[in-house]
């Protein structure tokens, strides 16, 4: 096993070491099993989650969709060849907030560059049309890692 500092390990002693340090972390795992947390949201409108999905790539078709965390209601789906441009990402965004007719208190995407107009649309519509300072508009977009963006996640599952 491999690292960025170019240290190697045996994946036996990573197993012995990760024994040691959280044994519980390391029981769940060889059991499989995952912790789940509680999603909360407010009501309608209150958090869109967003995501892009590649598995028909090969064919050349990608997807990239929200939803209402709330709901689950579909609210815009993009069909395309790429959704790795933050741009495109982004104007897909605003087509989801004129198609809606509103923005959402926060919004969620994972961590890609893709998603990074995404965050800036938002944090500059809250404060226009919210009217919040720099900081509280910030808190409105809230970078996840892939698989803690449930919503738009079990959306794919349902898909494929």
């Amino acid at each position: 096993m491999g690292t960025n500092e170019g240290i190697y390990l045996k994946h036996d002693n990573v197993g012995e070491l990760l024994g040691v340090i959280d044994q519980q972390g390391l029981m769940d795992h060889k059991q499989r099993q995952l912790k789940r947390h509680m999603y909360h949201v407010k009501g309608p409108n209150h958090i869109w989650a967003s995501d892009g999905h590649d598995k028909l790539k090969s064919f050349g078709i990608t997807i990239y969709g929200f939803i209402d965390a709330w709901s689950c209601q579909i609210l815009n789906l993009k069909v395309g060849i790429n959704n790795n441009d933050p741009q495109q990402i982004g104007v897909y965004f605003l087509e989801t907030v004129a198609k809606v007719g509103g923005i959402p208190q926060r919004t969620s995407t994972d961590c890609g560059t893709e998603t990074l107009d995404i965050a800036a649309h938002q944090i500059n519509l809250s404060k226009h049309y919210l009217g919040l300072d720099l900081k509280d508009a910030e808190k409105q977009h809230k970078f996840t890692i892939s698989p803690h963006n449930q919503k738009i996640e079990c959306l794919w599952s349902q898909l494929m």
